[in-house]
């Protein structure tokens, strides 16, 4: 593994443990990370499979995973309303 990719999954583990991470900048987080390992523009994306293959890799369980990132299949208008959003 090499260093760029390692220090991104410290980034990554170190913002999803962040307290006033929302639900839909976690899920981007882990699509990020996704994209990193090589999967980027996946014209087919398979929530399930997503969630398995990043929860071999992260402190996360799969259900979390899964839940967060389906949240991004919602409509841009809706994942931006403050339901989403830590208020600080």
């Amino acid at each position: 593994m090499d260093s760029e990719i390692t220090e991104n999954d410290i980034a990554l583990i170190e913002n999803l443990v962040r307290d006033d991470l929302g639900p839909i900048e976690e899920a981007k987080a882990y699509m990020n990370r996704w994209d990193l390992m090589g999967h980027q523009n996946s014209s087919r994306l398979n929530e399930n499979e997503v969630a398995r293959e990043l929860s071999k890799e992260l402190p996360k369980p799969k259900s979390t995973i899964y839940m967060k990132i389906s949240l991004l299949k919602l409509p841009e208008q809706i994942q931006n309303t403050h339901l989403f959003h830590i208020e600080k």
